[in-house]
């Protein structure tokens, strides 16, 4: 599925039985665009073919642009707020998936540290000790894919 929007070609697949939705996607549509008038897609295994009918905001001409939209990594973290005791810290598994299936091999960032996750798409970071309040930043990236990312919050007790 895809759509434009505020300057932007958003994209989001599902799985084979359309029952769970991949993480939402963007590129910005061609330079000095007005309107963005048809969207035709070809979704493929790793990419979404995209072919735009669009308005130039110099000529009014209705003219024909072609890109590729990657999937995006969904990470999650649960729960993503983290209580913790003064002085300690944190260990929390993440999860990264494609549309509901899950991504191996994908590299997870979570302040300066990297991890990988396994074949099920898991990884875990052990963060802290905290002294006060913060967020922690995940990213997951690999290949192929838009990068993906959640927070953490760390309330210190």
């Amino acid at each position: 599925m895809a759509w434009s929007s505020k300057g932007r070609i958003w994209a989001r697949r599902s799985n084979r039985a359309r029952t769970i939705w991949g993480a939402t996607t963007s590129i910005p549509v061609k330079s000095h665009t007005d309107t963005v008038y048809k969207l035709a897609l070809s979704a493929q295994n790793g990419v979404l073919d995209l072919l735009a009918a669009f308005s130039p905001s110099s000529t009014g001409d209705v003219q024909t642009w072609h890109s590729q939209i990657d999937p995006g990594l969904k990470v999650v973290t649960h729960p993503s707020t983290v209580r913790v005791p003064n002085g300690h810290g944190f260990k929390r598994k993440i999860t990264v998936s494609d549309a509901g299936s899950a991504v191996a091999h994908a590299t997870v960032t979570a302040a300066g540290h990297h991890v990988h996750t396994g074949v099920h798409g898991t990884a875990s970071i052990t963060r802290g000790p905290f002294k006060r309040p913060t967020s922690i930043h995940v990213t997951a990236v690999k290949t192929g894919y838009a990068s993906g990312t959640a927070t953490v919050r760390v309330r210190v007790r």
